[in-house]
């Protein structure tokens, strides 16, 4: 008999060991399950990772082919900018050139008015001494000329007054006539040789006059011709420099902005797809029972 209720002890504890041990491998199973599920899910999102990364690696074969786009047109931009320099710079040289070319000309025209005004002074001086000379001569004829006349007088007088002289009056005219048209002569050739130089003079320094003022105007629409065209060649080389740097800056900025944009969204497509990967991998461990999964 207590053998019997021994075994039956026995055996109800094993009963009970038993429906342990089945709601254990009911629980494993339940968990086998779950991990199951998970397992499906992480596969997904592992496959859906690799597809986004697959996407993300097309994605910045692209942006390097953009990237190396825009390295050749930024040395594209690069060269036309050197090439518009250096036009810049001739320009440049030949302003300087064709300014030094100028100031030399006006150096030139300078010394030829200042000549002009040398020659117009020494042919004033050369008038006036002329002018001068000629009425120098003018008082010497006029004094020559009373002279002549009071020895006429003279002679008369004495011709008249001694009547014991045997002289002839009309030999002593015929002398004193040509004694004075000789002398007339002389002068009158002389003043009128005189006379020819100062008109020539007069010419020479109404021409010079001319020929001064000429050159005075000439050389002030030369020089406000070149004043104009130096001032339209600084006005024409700061507005192309402007121009170009305003060109140079709006590149710089569009080819950083375009750098800075491309280099974002090679960021996004590398570590979004990993960031969203590990965070739903972290709200399933976190959260395990929101995701219900059925066997």
């Amino acid at each position: 008999m207590n053998d019997l209720s021994e075994h039956v002890l026995d055996l109800e504890v094993r009963v009970t060991k038993s429906g342990k041990l089945e709601e254990e491998v009911n629980y494993l199973r339940e968990e086998l399950c779950s991990s199951k599920s998970e397992q499906l899910l992480l596969l997904q999102e592992l496959e859906s990772t690799e597809t986004e990364l697959q996407f993300s690696l097309f994605s910045v074969e692209k942006l390097e082919e953009s990237v190396s786009s825009l390295t050749l047109e930024s040395q594209c931009e690069i060269e036309s900018i050197k090439l518009d320099i250096v036009a810049l710079e001739q320009a440049l040289f030949d302003a300087q050139k064709f300014q030094g070319e100028s100031i030399q000309e006006n150096d030139k025209l300078r010394e030829i008015v200042k000549e002009l005004r040398l020659n117009s002074r020494e042919a004033e001086e050369n008038a006036e001494c002329l002018e001068k000379q000629n009425k120098e001569l003018m008082e010497r004829c006029v004094a020559s000329e009373r002279n002549i006349k009071d020895l006429r007088q003279s002679f008369r007088g004495r011709l008249e007054s001694e009547s014991e002289a045997p002289v002839n009056p009309d030999c002593f005219h015929d002398i004193i006539k040509k004694l004075e048209v000789f002398q007339d002569g002389k002068l009158r050739d002389k003043m009128e040789d005189m006379a020819r130089q100062i008109l020539q003079y007069k010419d020479l320094v109404k021409q010079l006059k001319d020929e001064l003022k000429e050159e005075k105007l000439k050389a002030k629409e030369e020089a406000e011709d070149l004043t104009q065209e130096m001032a339209e060649l600084r006005y024409e080389m700061t507005c192309l420099l402007e121009e170009e740097c305003k060109r140079r800056a709006c590149i710089e900025q569009a080819s950083l902005q375009r750098i800075a944009n491309l280099e974002a969204q090679v960021l996004a497509s590398l570590y979004l797809p990993i960031f969203l990967f590990f965070l739903s991998h972290q709200i399933l461990l976190k959260e395990p029972n929101k995701y219900p999964f059925s066997c």
